[in-house]
């Protein structure tokens, strides 16, 4: 997912110091989460 992601000049960011850290602050717009078996991208509200 990541990998195709990538592919349409989506920025992924997973870092280790960002594990507690609220995304919207962080500059993020989406979040990826596994939902029933597969990962999708969600807005963040």
């Amino acid at each position: 997912m990541i990998s195709g992601l990538r592919l349409t000049e989506t920025v992924i960011r997973a870092l280790p110091e960002d594990a507690n850290a609220n995304p919207a602050a962080r500059g993020c717009d989406r979040k990826l989460v596994k939902q029933g078996g597969q990962w999708v991208v969600e807005k963040l509200d």
